[in-house]
């Protein structure tokens, strides 16, 4: 039907008089019955809802329920959408109909309709659709919305329901989130998420310095910044308040950390600010610039300048893949969090295996579970242990085995909180236990001189260690659970055969006692901790002392590798952690901030953080990966990187220093002399470099 004829029928069906537009409104639609257009369908619903003849909406109706194309739907919709007539609801519900686009517009229909499934979530717009819908003025809908929002699992859906809180008063949904225990997953955006829904507790504990507030408020959008300065004022803190001066003062990025990094580039990407991301790629560390190069390049941007075009493409050639950052770390780490134990002297400390969960052993029998966010999970294991030792978590995290001065050691089911298995066989109390990579095996060392593997299914000793001369002081499992190694007041480490074979002796030498042990990630070398503040590494292939290493005034109580096995952490009665290159088996850095003993250290397992404890009643969490931002580096560090990359011994290991290196000399050739100090903005950001 042409335009011309549609006019005609739309004036018929809008002729108010009574007879007479009666005949012309079902000549009308007669007229109309046959055609399918989306602007057929827009009259037609028209009429139905509001026409005053029931016996013109009847006709309608019949001509409405004879649409099958999915345009014509829409066009349906679309007027229900502008009158939220009833009629029109109802016939939506009857005929099951759901709009195709837009998202809002799908989303509302669905609801409506009774026929929003979990699938629809996948869609892109249904999320923010979803959470504008809960404020919707008909309840079926709002309803809907809110139980489609509980029924969220997939992290990403998650991720984008909390981004959308941050923006919107507080209401249902935020009640809603914190029931569902829904929060965003980088530090950042985690740490406003909790400020602006008014968690101040969860707040405090994740963002005590205010770091990751003011990185967000510097980063956001005029909106956003408006929603944080109120906030910040209708708290009446006054220490909050430097957060909304952060951006008129001039912010020294090579000072930011790696998480403060990462809530800037993460707030960037989320509003889609990627000139700005651009100009952020040649001041971050490098493998920052990989993520963002490679974002940009998912957005389809590029850069304006045919020069700017050019390095972006050079850049893009030379990107590491995905997941392949290049390492480029300072020896300068920092602690970002302080978890305080009160009263109670920190014993030992075990990392459940996903990183999420920390226990600490008190010499007062306590032992407790934090989150690492600082707020203490639960207390459940107390005043049944004896005096605290040791803990360890089961391999899966499901199990926590924990032992000291009473000589047993108790496993808890951390699903259940009841003790799952006891043992008891030594004489003497408990100095260090740990599992077995494949999970079916304790091992337990004791001041008895002896050491105990215990199977876990039915609690029994499979076989005891006996060959020490005195006390056992440590144990710890090779990765391939083929060996473990127990070490002694008699001076030497012990490597025995899981298979029952014999073992393999290594005196320590004039180092003293042997306080801890540690097995490298491939299980070729066993670190060693000393009584007399050494740590030494045995080459178990050669049969030998590799290196010994000094850093320490007081014994090594502690030892732990790296995940990757690149580094040695070590934590001594002389108040101190130190961080070791395995490679070459030097010092590297040192961990100032307690101001007691240290007696337990364990590395994250991303291998980016390291926690302590101690006699000082604390928990300390150090950031040890910092990588150099490129902002801080000079030409020396660019000939370093060049040499680096030359002697790689292939492509893959090359390609992350010829990254660096192109980035460094676009930024010495691009931006300014870094003997000088200069200022550039990035949209809202002022930053001030530091001369060299």
């Amino acid at each position: 039907m042409d335009s011309r004829r549609l006019e005609q029928c739309g004036r018929w069906l809008a002729d108010p008089r009574p007879w007479l537009g009666r005949v012309l409104a079902s000549i009308a639609i007669s007229k109309l019955r046959n055609n399918r257009s989306p602007d057929t369908a827009r009259l037609l619903a028209d009429v139905y809802s509001k026409h005053a003849d029931p016996g013109v909406r009847k006709q309608a109706y019949a001509a409405l329920c004879r649409f099958q194309e999915p345009r014509a739907i829409d066009a349906v919709c679309e007027v229900w959408l502008g009158n939220r007539r009833d009629r029109l609801a109802e016939l939506l519900k009857r005929r099951g109909w759901v709009a195709t686009a837009p998202p809002d517009l799908r989303t509302l229909t669905a609801l409506k309709s009774k026929r929003f499934n979990p699938g629809l979530l996948n869609e892109n717009g249904v999320i923010a659709a979803l959470t504008r819908a809960a404020f919707d003025g008909d309840s079926e809908v709002s309803t809907g919305a809110v139980a489609a929002l509980a029924g969220l699992v997939d992290p990403a859906q998650i991720e984008e329901f909390c981004d959308r809180l941050i923006r919107i008063d507080p209401g249902p949904l935020h009640k809603l989130a914190r029931e569902r225990g829904f929060k965003p997953r980088a530090p950042g955006r985690r740490a406003l998420y909790l400020f602006l829904t008014g968690d101040r507790t969860g707040y405090e504990a994740l963002d005590h310095d205010r770091s990751l507030l003011r990185a967000c408020y510097e980063a956001a959008d005029t909106g956003l910044r408006n929603r944080i300065s109120t906030q910040i004022r209708n708290t009446g803190r006054a220490d909050l308040m430097p957060v909304l001066h952060g951006n008129r003062q001039k912010r020294d990025l090579a000072g930011l950390l790696p998480r403060e990094w990462e809530t800037v580039v993460s707030v960037l990407r989320g509003n889609k600010r990627y000139q700005e991301l651009w100009g952020l790629a040649f001041e971050v560390p490098p493998e920052w610039a990989a993520e963002i190069l490679l974002t940009l390049q998912q957005a389809k941007f590029r850069p304006v300048s045919p020069s700017d075009a050019a390095v972006f493409d050079r850049l893009l050639k030379l990107c590491p893949v995905e997941g392949l950052r290049s390492r480029l770390y300072l020896p300068s780490p920092v602690c970002r969090n302080v978890l305080n134990t009160g009263d109670h002297a920190v014993r030992s400390l075990a990392l459940s295996p996903d990183g999420r969960t920390l226990v600490s052993v008190s010499s007062d029998t306590t032992a407790l579970l934090w989150e690492l966010s600082g707020e203490v999970a639960c207390s459940q294991i107390s005043s049944r242990i004896g005096l605290a030792l040791a803990a360890a978590f089961s391999p899966d995290g499901r199990f926590l085995a924990v032992a000291g001065t009473d000589n047993v050691a108790r496993i808890w089911d951390l699903n259940t909180w009841r003790m799952s298995g006891l043992f008891r066989g030594h004489t003497d109390r408990i100095s260090s236990l740990c599992f077995a990579n494949d999970g079916t095996t304790l091992g337990t060392s004791s001041y008895d001189g002896t050491a105990r593997l215990w199977n876990l299914e039915n609690g029994e000793c499979r076989r005891v260690l006996e060959g020490h001369e005195q006390s056992v002081l440590s144990l710890a499992f090779a990765p391939d659970g083929g060996r473990v190694a127990t070490g002694s007041h008699d001076e030497t480490v012990r490597v025995w055969s899981m298979s029952g074979g014999g073992c393999r002796s290594f005196s320590n030498g004039s180092f003293g006692s042997v306080c801890s042990l540690a097995f490298s990630d491939n299980g070729r070398t066993l670190a060693s901790g000393s009584s007399e503040g050494t740590v030494q590494m045995w080459d178990l292939g050669g049969g030998g002392s590799r290196a010994v290493m000094a850093a320490h005034r007081g014994s090594v109580m502690a030892l732990a590798f790296s995940p990757n096995g690149l580094r040695l952490a070590s934590c001594s009665l002389d108040n101190t952690v130190a961080i070791w290159d395995t490679h070459s088996c030097r010092f590297r850095s040192r961990l100032n901030g307690h101001t007691d003993e240290v007696h337990a250290l364990a590395f994250s397992p991303d291998g980016k953080s390291v926690v302590t404890g101690g006699r000082d009643h604390s928990i300390r969490i150090w950031e040890i990966a910092e990588s150099k931002a490129l902002i801080n580096m000079n030409h020396d560090d660019l000939e370093r990187i060049e040499l680096r990359a030359a002697a790689a011994s292939d492509a893959m290991e090359a390609r992350p220093w010829h990254f660096a290196a192109a980035l460094l000399r676009h930024r010495f050739r691009y931006d300014i002399e870094l003997s000088e100090l200069a200022e550039r903005v990035f949209g809202e950001f002022e930053i001030e470099i530091e001369p060299v």
